[in-house]
């Protein structure tokens, strides 16, 4: 079998010219001759990247060592947010009889942070309601199965309105804000948490199915941002109950997923807003 110089230096396949040099001269750093001296191992190390350096910094050489390689190796030895949506987009297409919604809203997103347990990806504006076909049950453990494979451990995906890092970083901030808001002690005592968040589903169904001229958009904004204000006043109260965080996700979490279901939107659009409205 080829020697993979690929591996030899930790890299992928689609290792750029300078990401080539830059790995090299890190690896030479701890086994150049001049720091080795007598160590057999760090000598042995030195040719050896050495020898992956000059073959793969060369065009020629490269084009010939590849050709002896399988095509693709998994999971990738530097993930990046680009290279592991590239990959996973190929892997689901030829797993694929056909090309639908799933595979447009694959191809629409945009990868912009990998974090330990999940990838995120950026729609923008007029396309972020199609990040709702990723979350179709079938298509979602595609998705999964794909991504497992490229990183090499179990992550999962959120997708959010927003074409750059920046726009991940801002909603992340936010969400983190909410979750540490202690509200200020009471002088009553509080309803019990969970009966708070009954009632909050309960408010959510009667205001919706009673709000006149439900089919108009305009009247579904205004009854999604007061339903917003009211999960948040929620969130709020169930803290001030000594609720659990866990208990404030979970329930969290159900309310989310009610309202998202009343407006007909996905639930990662509702708790973008809800992140939203709760820094403003």
């Amino acid at each position: 079998m080829a020697k993979d110089y690929y591996a030899v230096l930790g890299l992928d396949r689609d290792a750029t010219e300078a990401e080539i040099k830059a790995v090299y001269r890190e690896e030479v750093k701890n086994c150049h001759p001049d720091i080795a001296g007598d160590d057999e191992a760090k000598t042995a190390r030195f040719q050896e990247v050495t020898e992956a350096y000059q073959v793969l910094s060369d065009p020629f050489r490269r084009k010939m060592h590849d050709r002896d390689l399988p095509i693709k190796s998994y999971p990738l030895r530097r993930p990046t947010p680009e290279r592991v949506w590239k990959e996973v987009i190929e892997v689901i297409l030829l797993r694929s009889d056909k090309v639908g919604s799933f595979h447009h809203a694959l191809q629409d997103a945009k990868p912009l942070a990998l974090e330990e347990d999940k990838i995120i990806l950026g729609f923008t504006g007029p396309k972020l309601r199609s990040g709702a076909y990723l979350d179709v049950p079938a298509d979602k453990r595609a998705l999964q199965k794909a991504l497992q494979l490229i990183v090499g451990r179990k992550i999962g995906f959120r997708y959010i309105e927003g074409q750059d890092l920046v726009d991940w970083e801002r909603i992340k901030a936010a969400e983190e804000r909410i979750s540490k808001k202690k509200p200020a002690p009471s002088a009553r005592p509080e309803p019990q948490a969970q009966n708070l968040w009954d009632e909050l589903l309960s408010r959510m169904s009667r205001a919706y199915r009673e709000m006149p001229g439900r089919h108009f958009p305009q009247n579904r904004v205004t009854f999604f941002s007061e339903a917003l204000d009211w999960i948040n006043e929620t969130v709020e109260k169930a803290r001030a109950a000594h609720a659990s965080d866990n208990a404030v996700t979970r329930d969290l979490a159900k309310a989310i997923e009610r309202l998202a279901d009343l407006v007909e939107m996905p639930p990662t659009v509702v708790a973008m807003e809800l992140a939203r409205k709760g820094d403003s």
